[in-house]
């Protein structure tokens, strides 16, 4: 096993990730406003992008796909593009008014998410705001693969909605939780086949893509087990199984 971090450039915390190729980088969380980068063969640390975002949490990284740069997002409302090679800010998009809490990167596009409740869509050519989607709850996490839907998460609604870019609007949406303190969707992932989710209650949500989503949830029991709840959802539908 390889350890990173701990001690060294991000003491307070990491509270942003992401993996590419045999790089691992790490956003400072407690407004820690350093990433690091480190090689996951060795724990070298490799790069070390300091202080870019005024002293506030980084709260998301990805590498773009060469893995010559990074983008990362705050708590100081921005997104920064990094040159790994020379350690350097290349640019900041500025708009949110509110902190940067998610982002994905296809192409020479952008989508983010912010607590000031909206979904920015950005050219990286032209470092320029092509559109804003208004939402009515925080935005914690996005999945977009470059197409015309995004799905965001939100808090304290807990909602996951599915937006038309081209449209621009909401057109669908999947309630959250009616019960509980912990309210948000912080994490989401989706393919062809399905869309999953993770959200501060402690539950993960799989959603069967179809005529209706079909829900299953995986949650972390007092024994350390997984259990599988299954949501009462169309009977005409295959279950959902967890091998």
């Amino acid at each position: 096993m390889v350890r990173l971090g701990g001690t060294g450039p991000l003491q307070n915390g990491i509270s942003a990730m992401d993996v590419m190729g045999g790089l691992v980088a790490g956003g400072g969380g407690n407004d820690d406003a350093n990433t690091a980068i480190w090689d996951l063969t060795t724990g070298e640390l490799t790069n070390l992008l300091r202080d870019g975002h005024s002293g506030r949490r980084i709260t998301t990284v990805q590498f773009e796909e060469g893995g010559r740069t990074i983008v990362t997002g705050s708590h100081d409302r921005t997104l920064k593009m990094w040159d790994l090679r020379t350690g350097n800010a290349e640019w900041t998009l500025r708009g949110h008014t509110h902190g940067v809490w998610c982002f994905r990167w296809a192409g020479n596009q952008i989508v983010s998410g912010g607590w000031d409740k909206t979904i920015r869509l950005w050219d990286v050519t032209q470092l320029s705001l092509v559109k804003t989607l208004a939402s009515t709850s925080g935005i914690l996490s996005v999945a977009w693969n470059g197409g015309n839907r995004v799905v965001s998460g939100d808090s304290p609604e807990a909602n996951i909605r599915v937006w038309d870019l081209q449209e621009g609007r909401c057109v669908r949406t999947i309630p959250g939780p009616r019960e509980g303190r912990d309210r948000g969707v912080r994490c989401l992932q989706f393919d062809e086949m399905r869309l999953v989710s993770a959200g501060w209650d402690g539950f993960l949500r799989v959603f069967d893509f179809g005529m209706e989503f079909n829900e299953r949830r995986l949650r972390r029991s007092p024994r350390d087990d997984m259990e599988l709840d299954a949501d009462d959802g169309d009977e005409d539908m295959d279950p959902f199984l967890f091998e």
